[in-house]
C-alpha cells in the first residue's frame, strides 16, 4: 500500500513540474514576442543616410536670375512735332548716332529759312559797307594829302619871297599875305589828316557794329538749325532698341521718352534672394555667377528693399570677360559668399530642418536607430552646421523623418 501511494506521489510532481516548465516556456515566448511587438522596424532600403563630416565650411547664398544690361538709355524728344518717319523697330541693333525717327515741325523749319535769309542778307549789306566805307576812306586821305601838298607848295612860296624881302623886290604886305595864306592851308591840312583818321575810325565802328549784327544773326539761325536737326532724333547709345513708344503721324509733345536702347556690351546679374536668406546679404561681398556654364566673378553692387513673392531683388556687378552667347534676359544662378570659410562640423542638410534650431534625427547605430536631439547652425548650399549633438562620422536619417517621429528606437532591416 506504501509502494503505491509513493508512485502516485511521485506521478503527481512529475505532472505539476511539467506544467510549470510549460507555463514558464509560455511566459518567455510571450515575453518575447511581447519585446518584438515594442520595438519597430524599418527597412533600410526606403532610407538614405549622410555621414557627418570636419572640415571648411563658409557660408553661402544660392540664387537664380537674369542678366540685364548695366546701361538703358531714355530716348527723350527735345522738341514737339509730328512723326514723320520710324527709322528702326525694337529689338533692332543700333548705334549712338543712328536715326531711330524723324519729326516734323513747321514753324521750327520757317524758323531756320527766315534765320537763313537775315543772315545772307546781313552780310550782302556788311559787303557793301566795305566798299562804301573803302571808297569814304580813300576820299578823306585824297584831300588830306591834297592839302599837305598845298601848304608845302605855299611854304616853299614864302620862302622864296623872304629871300627876295630881303633884296627888296617885294614889299612886306605881299609876304605877310603869303605868310596868312600858309597858316591857313597848314590849318586845312591839319583838318583834313583829322578827318580821314575820323572816317577811318568810323569805318571801322560801322563795320564792328555791322559785324555784331551778323553774329547774334548766325547764332540765331544755328539755334534754329539746332532746333530743325533734334527733329531727327537719335539711339544716343549702342546696343538693342528695346522699345519704341510712337507710331508714324503722331505728334509727340517736348521732353517726351520715345523709346530705350539698352547696351548689349555691359550685363549685370539681378538675382532673387529668399526673403530668410536677403539678411545676410551685404554689398561688396564677392559673388560667382554661373553664365553659360561658366563661372564668371561678380561683387554684390546692391540689396534691394522692397519683398516680393517672398524674395528680394540683389544687384550682381559682374568682373572680366563674359561667355560668348551672352545676352539680356538670360537666366543664371549666383552664389554669394556670405561668410569667410572656417573648421565646423557639417552634414548634408536633412529634410525639413531649419536653421539655428535644435531638431530631432536619428542616429544610426549599427543595426538600430535612436532619436537624438540636435542643435544646428546654419546652413549653406545644402550642408548645415552641427553646433552640438553629433560627431564627425555619425551617420544620421536625411530622408523621411517625420515619419519615423513618434519612436524612439528602431532596427533597420537590410
Amino acid at each position: 500500500m506504501d509502494i503505491e501511494r509513493k508512485d502516485r506521489q511521485r506521478k503527481i510532481r512529475r505532472i505539476r513540474l511539467a506544467q510549470i516548465i510549460s507555463a514558464i516556456a509560455v511566459a518567455v515566448i510571450g515575453s518575447a514576442v511581447a519585446f518584438q511587438k515594442q520595438v519597430p522596424y524599418v527597412d533600410g532600403e526606403d532610407l538614405s543616410f549622410s555621414t557627418v563630416s570636419e572640415g571648411q565650411f563658409g557660408r553661402h547664398v544660392q540664387a537664380s536670375g537674369v542678366l540685364v544690361p548695366e546701361a538703358t538709355w531714355t530716348v527723350v524728344s527735345d522738341r514737339q512735332g509730328r512723326v514723320q518717319k520710324i527709322l528702326s523697330s525694337p529689338g533692332s541693333q543700333v548705334e549712338e548716332t543712328d536715326v531711330l525717327l524723324e519729326l516734323s515741325n513747321p514753324d521750327l523749319e520757317e524758323q531756320l529759312q527766315l534765320a537763313t535769309i537775315d543772315v545772307a542778307r546781313a552780310r550782302s549789306e556788311h559787303a557793301v559797307l566795305i566798299a562804301q566805307l573803302g571808297r569814304d576812306v580813300q576820299q578823306a586821305a585824297a584831300d588830306s594829302r591834297r592839302a599837305a601838298v598845298r601848304a608845302q607848295q605855299q611854304t616853299l612860296k614864302v620862302n622864296a619871297l623872304q629871300t627876295l624881302f630881303g633884296k627888296g623886290a617885294v614889299s612886306d604886305i605881299e609876304l605877310d599875305s603869303a605868310r596868312l595864306e600858309l597858316e591857313l592851308l597848314i590849318q586845312e591840312e591839319r583838318e583834313a589828316r583829322a578827318w580821314s583818321e575820323a572816317v577811318m575810325d568810323l569805318q571801322q565802328a560801322r563795320l564792328a557794329a555791322k559785324d555784331s549784327e551778323i553774329l547774334s544773326l548766325e547764332k540765331r539761325r544755328n539755334a534754329a538749325a539746332r532746333y530743325v536737326h533734334s527733329l531727327s532724333i537719335p539711339a544716343g547709345l549702342s546696343g538693342t532698341l528695346d522699345s519704341l513708344s510712337v507710331a508714324e503721324g503722331e505728334i509727340v509733345a517736348e521732353n517726351t521718352a520715345v523709346a530705350t536702347v539698352s547696351s548689349t556690351d555691359e550685363f549685370k546679374a539681378v538675382v532673387r534672394v529668399s526673403q530668410s536668406q536677403a539678411q545676410y546679404v551685404r554689398a561688396g561681398q564677392e559673388t560667382s555667377v554661373d553664365i553659360l556654364g561658366q563661372q564668371v566673378r561678380g561683387t554684390v553692387a546692391s540689396v534691394g528693399s522692397a519683398v516680393t513673392g517672398g524674395a528680394i531683388d540683389v544687384e550682381v556687378t559682374l568682373v572680366g570677360d563674359l561667355p560668348h552667347g551672352t545676352r539680356s534676359d538670360l537666366s543664371v544662378s549666383a552664389k554669394v559668399e556670405v561668410s569667410p570659410q572656417s573648421q565646423r562640423v557639417f552634414v548634408e542638410r536633412p529634410q525639413g530642418v531649419q536653421e539655428n534650431e535644435r531638431e530631432a534625427v536619428f542616429v544610426l547605430d549599427g543595426d538600430a536607430l535612436h532619436r537624438r536631439e540636435v542643435d544646428f547652425g546654419y546652413a549653406s548650399g545644402g550642408r548645415i552646421e552641427i553646433v552640438a549633438g553629433l560627431r564627425p562620422g555619425d551617420r544620421i536619417v536625411a530622408s523621411s523623418r517625420k515619419a519615423l517621429m513618434d519612436v524612439e528606437t528602431l532596427e533597420v532591416h537590410r
